[in-house]
């Protein structure tokens, strides 16, 4: 009885203890939008981590509105505000993976030029934009395409994007994961995802290596009118932990938990 007593306290506080400390350590942005309807800049992620969006563009122009637990992007003329969440600058070897739930809502005609529209990616502390999604105009029969850049701003095939090979529709959600390798500059797409080996596109258009990533930004321009809601964005440090934006225990604290879990059976068998 005295071990067991002993024991079990001792294997609930240490498993406390090395669970938060992996889990804590690659959800780099999580975000839900459960703001009030207003401005996104200034709002903190939640349920976090990730700093306030800040605009790293066009700041006040057309802002980027929180309506109804998701954020509106407005694509139409005039000056237009970029935000940007950041988090923890990741090394130049470092993949970088993000997830976001995105609709466009009937109504509207996506016909940008043929460089498409780019409204979500990676960046680093300037300009340096890396895993370009965004959307182009249709070509057989669907609503629109949706097109990808490893670290070019242009969604054409012609300069080197990915288009996903099936044409998308109106008023119909879709899961968004991608990934950057700054070593190599290969950025990964996934639509839909169940895991890491459902299809997905493979760009390395720019060729552009090391950069150091550290924000995921949303964008508005005037490449057309119209409009995209994004939702349950979240970054990390791979793939399932930016699909599920949860954390998965490293293997080292996945051993100390089968450790500690013998030493409980142990206590209460009273070794």
């Amino acid at each position: 009885m005295f071990l067991r007593n002993l024991f079990l306290p001792l294997v609930i506080g240490a498993l406390t203890v090395a669970l938060s400390m992996d889990a804590s350590g690659t959800i780099l942005v999580n975000e839900d939008f459960s703001h009030p309807d207003g401005d996104l800049v200034g709002q903190t992620p939640t349920p976090g981590p990730g700093s306030a969006w800040g605009a790293h563009s066009g700041g006040g122009s057309s802002p980027i509105q929180v309506t109804s637990g998701a954020a509106v992007l407005q694509q139409a003329g005039g000056g237009r505000e970029d935000a940007s969440t950041g988090f923890a600058v990741q090394s130049a070897t470092a993949t970088t993976y993000s997830r976001f739930d995105f609709s466009l809502p009937s109504g509207q005609t996506v016909d940008p030029d043929d460089f498409g529209l780019y409204f979500a990616h990676l960046k680093d502390s300037g300009n340096a934009f890396r895993a370009r999604v965004g959307v182009v105009t249709p070509a057989a029969g669907g609503d629109f395409i949706l097109g990808f850049n490893a670290s070019g701003s242009r969604l054409s095939i012609a300069d080197g994007a990915s288009h996903w090979p099936t044409e998308l529709s109106f008023d119909t959600n879709y899961t968004v994961v991608t990934s950057y390798n700054a070593e190599t500059g290969v950025a990964e797409l996934w639509l839909d995802p169940v895991d890491q080996t459902s299809p997905h596109l493979t760009n390395s258009a720019g060729g552009a290596t090391g950069t150091l990533i550290e924000a995921f930004a949303l964008r508005q321009s005037n490449d057309y009118t119209g409009s995209q809601i994004v939702d349950n964005v979240c970054v990390a440090s791979s793939f399932g932990e930016a699909l599920t934006c949860r954390a998965i225990p490293e293997p080292s604290c996945l051993v100390l938990i089968a450790g500690l879990a013998l030493c409980g059976v142990a206590g209460r068998k009273g070794f």
